[in-house]
């Protein structure tokens, strides 16, 4: 089993190097709902060309549907005029049969495939080569090639079409990735990385292609997908049997299969119970047996390990040996010559830093003794073991150097080898978090090369979420990908792990969730497809208008509609030269004044956009879309080198050529340096090949407040004044400005949570509905704000309009995340303290 994991790791490696793709509805849909693709609709430069070189296709598909009947690809030529279609269709015999065809007329070639022999989700790589030259037609389908005559020295063709095009509605059901089109010496690549919307874009994000009814692929690798729910009603646990391809859940009584390739669930009961009383349901598999395990809290002489024989399912005990002390959210790994070695734990308000090996001849656990760099006492650690060194890694936790509960703990971010044929222990590196401190799960996934992916989660929270993460080992730089998943975190031995499965290129994260008795459980397994991405990633090709993105801006104005007749409410008092705007913080505790924002030489991009020139007048109508975008691009390049020429014309115009902008982009920049001469403190400057802002002393509050928040006083009053305008360019929707507005709102939503977390504390019930409304206009989603404004609305006593609150939200949420809410009302007055 060890080398079959390590085997399948190393491909988690490679597959990042494919694209993402996009999923092409056919005949499974309504022919209004089906997928059409225009390659080079928004490019007529693209259009009606004449070649005379080659005109070559490559890309992977996958069918999606097991009768593979209709159309993959259509290609219009209009000399010779002629349209060649790619068609697909599942033979009698079971065979595939892909043939090129001259459309209504003749079959020019086919090539013949055998399912049996494609591993699920296969994918088939095609390449169809007009070489006009040797006046052929290369066609790779696999490993299968066909040569087929085609006796022309140049062609032109109007389009290319995937899908359903014109009259050609038989369209099969697959997917698409890695698309590249060859026009003579011109070579085109279509990565389909988009998440959204109805534009293809080429390397480089030229848009170029269109699209109607699309399923983009890459929504799989970020958005986790809720599978099968187990409902255990007794304490039980689970594992991942990686050589099986399958997901095992046990209690006394029962055996569950999940199989990953069928997604199919089986139930096996027990001849007889197990004899083991499950607590905390700790597992590890070896060689075809299941070892279930409970190191205390089992009367003495009680068995503490056993082994299941998952062939014929009869039990064994193998032990009634127990350690000293219960070892919560320890972690664990099968070696190759220690059968399982434990690190860690928590038990009897004590933390441990003892490696444990379990003998499973005999049943003995034994300590390890190991030499060099000390870890410090701790629970929540995670590992992983590298079979091919001898290595095993652990990763984070929280305890304290003096193993005691009593006095409280920190959290560790780092990253420990132990080697054992030494058993030398060596520290890595420790990485500085400033972020909200998390914990990560029991297991690692390892990349086989130089990456581990966990799943780490503030444990300290009732309604937590899990965020993936990627860290390098080297030196532990790290990135978050996909979103999270909820996790209740209520019970100590609610838990939660992290597995991949190679063959379905497949992340699995299952958590467990225990019942108020800690007896009964709820496990719930996540997919996600890999390789992971990040919101970055993500959103790189964002289109507002038909996106998810959009759909969210959607809400989000909703709600800040609804918030700003609460909160975020300003005065002008005056209209010239000099004066401030006072923003209106109350109700507040204390007596502090608001803190005056200036209304002269200030540039405001919270909430509403205004801006106020050096004498105090409002000039923000002068600045157009165009201007705006411009405006905040420097801003957000502020105060590094810039922006290169080049790449300001990418960015501005990506539908134009470079050689086309130059004009445009020195009109625009001219208008942007006449807007800026209205102030007094702030200038374009031009300066090694690139374009910056020097900005002295005119006020942009989104400035000051990143200043702020990097020093420190992120919650101080000018902050507070800034972020209670509201939103950050609430009202500007724009691909170019969403990763400043990613990093600005993860910067409040931050901010407004340290600030609800000390209103709560004080006892200021009304500014905690006032900073909550606040921040969730920024993370509308965002379960423990809202927990808080409801808890704070219970005790001020306004239950009914709690009710009211929570029941829209909950309509709001299932409407967002098409999942119920989860948590009850009935749940918060609970909580409430």
């Amino acid at each position: 089993m060890l080398s079959y994991g390590l085997c399948t790791l190393l491909l988690l490696s490679a597959i990042g190097s494919f694209g993402h793709g996009l999923r092409i509805k056919g005949n499974s849909y309504p022919i209004e709902d089906r997928t059409a693709i225009d390659l080079f609709h928004f490019r007529s430069s693209f259009q009606h060309r004449k070649l005379l070189e080659q005109f070559t296709f490559q890309f992977d598909f996958r069918l999606d549907q097991p009768q593979g009947y209709g159309n993959l690809m259509r290609l219009k030529l209009e000399a010779p005029n002629k349209t060649l279609n790619v068609f697909c269709r599942k033979l009698d015999d079971g065979r595939l049969e892909i043939k090129l065809v001259e459309e209504g007329l003749d079959q020019l070639g086919a090539i013949f495939l055998d399912p049996k022999n494609f591993e699920k989700d296969q994918w088939i790589h095609l390449l169809l080569n007009f070489d006009l030259g040797q006046q052929a037609i290369t066609w790779h389908v696999l490993d299968k090639i066909l040569v087929i005559p085609f006796p022309y020295r140049t062609i032109t063709y109007n389009n290319v079409f995937f899908g359903k095009s014109d009259f050609s509605i038989d369209i099969a059901d697959f997917s698409i990735r890695n698309l590249k089109v060859s026009l003579d010496n011109e070579h085109l690549t279509f990565p389909l990385r988009e998440s959204s919307g109805n534009t293809i874009h080429a390397l480089g994000g030229k848009s170029l292609g269109k699209v109607e009814n699309p399923i983009w692929l890459i929504n799989e690798s970020y958005y986790w997908q809720s599978g099968r729910v187990i409902e255990m009603a007794d304490a039980g646990g689970y594992q991942f049997d990686a050589a099986n391809g399958r997901l095992l859940f046990f209690d006394r009584y029962q055996l569950f299969e999940l199989d990953l390739q069928s997604n199919t669930l089986s139930n096996h009961r027990f001849t007889a119970p197990l004899p083991i009383d499950i607590r905390l349901g700790t597992s590890f598999l070896r060689q075809e047996k299941l070892y279930i395990y409970e190191v205390n809290d089992l009367p003495i002489d009680s068995p503490t390990i056993v082994e299941v024989d998952l062939t014929t399912l009869r039990s064994t005990v193998i032990s009634t040996d127990f350690v000293p002390m219960q070892l919560h959210h320890h972690t664990g790994q099968p070696t190759v010559r220690i059968p399982y070695l434990l690190f860690g734990g928590f038990g009897n308000d004590r933390y441990s830093n003892v490696f444990l090996s379990l003998d499973t001849q005999d049943g003995k656990w034994d300590t390890v003794a190991t030499s060099g760099d000390r870890i410090m006492p701790r629970y929540f650690t995670s590992s992983f073991y590298d079979q091919r060194t001898n290595d095993l890694y652990l990763f984070g936790g929280m305890g304290n150097d003096a193993a005691d509960n009593t006095i409280g703990r920190v959290y560790r971010y780092d990253l420990y080898r132990l080697n054992l044929d030494t058993y030398r222990m060596q520290r890595l590196w420790e990485q500085p978090w400033s972020a909200d401190n998390v914990v990560p799960v029991r297991n690692m996934v390892y990349d086989g090369i130089s990456s581990f992916y966990t799943l780490l989660y503030p444990e300290y929270r009732s309604a937590s979420a899990l965020q993936l993460y990627r860290f390098s080992i080297d030196k532990g730089n790290y990135v978050a990908l996909g979103d999270t998943i909820p996790i209740t975190s209520e019970k100590i031995k609610t838990n939660a792990n992290l597995f991949f499965y190679p063959p379905l290129n497949t992340f699995y994260a299952v958590t467990q969730v225990f019942d108020s008795k800690e007896v009964s459980s709820k496990i719930t397994v996540y997919e996600l497809k890999a390789p992971a991405v990040s919101h970055a990633e993500l959103i790189q090709y964002a289109s507002v208008g038909n996106s998810r993105t959009g759909r969210w801006y959607l809400w989000i104005a909703c709600i800040a509609a609804v918030a700003s007749v609460v909160f975020a409410v300003y005065k002008r008092r005056a209209k010239k030269a000099g004066q401030t705007v006072s923003v209106d913080q109350s109700p507040q505790t204390g007596s502090a004044e608001p803190f005056a924002l200036p209304l002269s030489n200030a540039i405001y991009l919270f909430g509403k956009f205004e801006v106020f020139d050096k004498k105090g007048v409002h000039i923000s109508h002068l600045f157009s879309s165009r201007l705006k975008h411009v405006l905040v691009l420097f801003l957000s390049r502020y105060p590094n080198k810039g922006i290169e020429s080049s790449e300001l014309s990418n960015l501005l115009w990506p539908e134009k050529e470079l050689t086309s902008t130059k004009n445009i982009r020195g009109v625009t920049l001219n208008q942007f340096r006449k807007l800026l001469a209205n102030f007094t403190g702030i200038s374009l400057v031009y300066q090694d090949n690139h374009y910056r802002l020097q900005v002295t002393n005119c006020f942009v509050d989104y400035l000051h407040f990143k200043e702020a928040y990097l020093s420190g006083e992120g919650s101080g009053p000018m902050s507070q004044a800034i972020l209670s305008r509201g939103k950050f360019l609430k009202t500007a929707e724009h691909e170019l400005l969403d990763d400043i507005k990613d990093e600005v709102d993860r910067m409040v939503v931050q901010v407004l949570q340290q600030q609800l977390e000390t209103d709560y504390a004080q006892g200021d019930y009304e500014r905690v509905i006032q900073v909550a409304k606040l921040c969730l206009e920024t993370a509308p989603t965002n379960l423990e704000v809202f927990q808080y404004e409801i808890q704070a609305m219970i005790h001020l006593r306004q239950r009914t309009e709690a009710m009211r609150r929570f029941e829209h939200f909950s309509h709001f949420y299932q409407s967002l995340m098409n999942e119920s809410l989860p948590l009850t009302f009935r749940d918060l007055e609970k909580r409430r303290s």
